[in-house]
């Protein structure tokens, strides 16, 4: 039996199963493989270099080229294209254990917001605490010659609504005084705003918050994540290096997102208004005269 192919697979396994079908009854057979130097497998070879050639020397450009160096270059493409294929699933198998360590956070604080004795408040306080520190941080390095005062008090003024005028009476404290302070100040704000509401209203409030921002980052994280591997995988880098770039990437954009989480939790919380019956009428009452026509 002879079996005629058109392209030769990046797989070399694939063209050893159409040679093998051509073997019957003890006959070994024929496979014959025309390729183009256009196929995807001669371009990573080089095929330019071969067209060019073959036109410099006058050759048709449907004349055939048949030596065994032209078919060992191509097994040998094969093997490298197959070594490069298993490290890419090796890749997307390391990442994606990565990505299910998130994943597991993730789903495992959402199952403790939505226990029906969840201790949000708890929760709160732990949140509060990483903003605080963070916020110190990044503001207060180690040198107080160094320390960005005028950015800290911009940050939580404008996100906390933090009075500008307590935080400049602290700026002779030391940083751990200040960290206390900070702490403390965002949790009184949250537990003024708690007061506006009955403790039912405030945690179903509170429980809602949190579940529709930590699904909103949730998915902003697997859309990146998707693309974080495409830029790095189209790089030259070998593959060991794009394993160690592609995990920190996403493992830096993780943390990203947990803390786009913290900050729009508490700074949404802090600018809840409770809205009463009158209001809505007075709201409707005004909206109504905006369409009134003289």
């Amino acid at each position: 039996m002879l079996v005629i192919t058109f392209e030769r697979n990046e797989s070399r396994h694939i063209d050893d199963q159409l040679k093998g079908r051509s073997a019957r009854q003890g006959n070994p057979g024929e496979s014959v493989f025309f390729i183009s130097a256009n196929d995807s497998l001669m371009k990573n070879l080089g095929s330019g270099i071969v067209t060019r050639t073959m036109n410099r020397i006058g050759m048709n450009e449907l004349e055939a080229i048949e030596h065994k160096l032209m078919t060992n270059a191509i097994t040998r493409a094969q093997t490298q294209f197959k070594r490069h294929h298993f490290q890419v699933r090796s890749m997307l198998f390391k990442t994606d254990q990565l990505l299910d360590h998130q994943r597991r956070f993730i789903y495992s604080f959402r199952k403790k917001i939505l226990r029906p004795d969840a201790e949000l408040m708890n929760e709160l306080k732990v949140i509060v605490s990483n903003i605080s520190i963070r916020a110190v941080s990044n503001y207060l390095t180690t040198k107080r010659s160094r320390w960005d005062w005028d950015g800290l008090i911009q940050y939580l003024t404008s996100s906390y609504f933090l009075s500008k005028e307590k935080l400049l009476s602290w700026s002779d404290h030391k940083k751990e005084e200040i960290l206390f302070k900070i702490n403390k100040e965002i949790l009184n704000l949250v537990f003024l705003k708690l007061e506006e509401f009955t403790k039912k209203e405030f945690f179903n409030i509170l429980k809602w918050l949190m579940l529709q921002t930590i699904d909103r980052v949730w998915q902003k994280h697997l859309s990146e994540k998707d693309r974080i591997q495409n830029k790095i995988n189209i790089t030259d880098d070998n593959e060991t290096n794009k394993l160690i770039k592609c995990e920190i990437a996403i493992h830096q954009h993780y943390i990203q997102k947990i803390i786009e989480f913290e900050d729009n939790v508490i700074s949404t919380i802090l600018r809840i208004e409770k809205v009463t019956p009158k209001d809505l009428d007075e709201t409707v009452s005004n909206d109504n005269k905006k369409y009134q026509f003289e």
